[in-house]
């Protein structure tokens, strides 16, 4: 196995909340220790300002579930290095330039150090959709133009040390999150669609000290229209993506990613066709996909100032028009040869 990493680590994102179940996943893979470290700070659940309260994960007061807040600088080296521990190959500061294709199959990647062939190619590159655009495999988008904005600030907030919090207001969200000694990361998402300016800074850390500038990113609700096909699936952002409210996309590509290795491990052994894996993999993604976006829908609907593409939202409708995709209905690409 070959992993090609465009950028350096540490990358200079924010932190990760990480939910409770993201543990035995983690474990799953072999690399549970990554969350053993002291200093990670853990959470019971998160302060919301629609509740009023704090909303816990589970687990009854003698156990209470809690989360993980880990920085981005940690837990990507730590999952690098458990996939290298595991005999995968690193192409550091590598670019994918395209995927290789043969008689309608992917084979491999063309990089900037040259051609690298395989079984299968995972995308597992994020929201930019790197796989889906190149094979023309279009997006289906299910929410208006949604752009975040983060960054961190250095000092200490007395109302944030104990957990997160989710605070809503008439135009959207703010979350703040302590993700260190004394270190907070923040999100800003406008609903409306209207961009956060570069100056945005939370009114509960306006007196720290920031450390750096902010960032944006595109959350657009959207996923890939086809997410498997000969050759290939798409992992995480890579083959579907919310906004961070949705709160559980960690966990989400690490469930995507296993599922993606254990159904090419059942086609290598031949328990399995890749078609049929192809179609096992697009129906379970669509389908978790769908749920996250109804519960989201539904957590945005319940304000009186939603905005209306919440608010003319219908699930049973929609709902049924995103059934999990088959064969029938979403053929395999036809895809060109190189």
């Amino acid at each position: 196995m070959t992993v090609i990493e465009r950028t350096a680590f540490p990358r200079d994102r924010p932190g990760e909340t990480l939910h409770p179940g993201v543990r035995s996943a983690l474990a799953s893979l072999g690399a549970g220790e990554v969350l053993d470290a002291p200093e990670l700070v853990r959470h019971e659940g998160v302060w919301s300002s629609v509740e009023g309260r704090l909303v816990p994960y589970g687990g009854d007061s003698a156990d209470p579930w809690r989360g993980y807040q880990i920085e981005r600088s940690r837990l990507d080296p730590d999952l690098l290095a458990r996939a290298i521990a595991l005999g995968a190959e690193l192409s550091w500061r590598c670019r994918a330039v395209k995927p290789l294709l043969e008689r309608g199959r992917v084979t491999g990647v063309e990089t900037s150090r040259g051609r690298v062939r395989s079984r299968y190619v995972v995308d597992a590159a994020g929201a930019g959709h790197w796989l889906a655009r190149r094979l023309r495999l279009g997006l289906v988008r299910e929410s208006p133009p949604l752009r975040a904005r983060y960054g961190l600030r250095v000092g200490v907030c007395a109302g944030c040390e104990e957990a997160p919090r989710f605070i809503v207001d008439e135009r959207g969200w703010t979350y703040i999150a302590r993700i260190g000694a004394a270190v907070y990361s923040w999100t800003r998402l406008d609903l409306s669609g209207a961009p956060t300016p570069a100056d945005f800074v939370p009114v509960e850390l306006r007196d720290l000290d920031p450390a750096g500038g902010s960032r944006s990113a595109d959350v657009s609700w959207r996923q890939a229209r086809v997410t498997a096909g000969p050759g290939f699936f798409a992992c995480g952002d890579a083959g579907a993506l919310l906004d961070p409210a949705a709160s559980q996309g960690v966990l989400r590509a690490l469930l995507a990613g296993a599922t993606a290795g254990r159904l090419i491990g059942e086609c290598v052994v031949g328990r399995r066709s890749e078609r049929a894996a192809a179609a096992h993999y697009r129906g379970w993604l669509t389908a978790a996909h769908i749920r996250e976006l109804l519960r989201l829908r539904t957590l945005y609907a319940r304000r009186p100032d939603a905005p209306p593409w919440v608010r003319g939202y219908l699930p049973g409708r929609d709902s049924a028009r995103r059934q999990a995709p088959t064969m029938a209905r979403i053929p395999l690409p036809a895809l060109g040869d190189a």
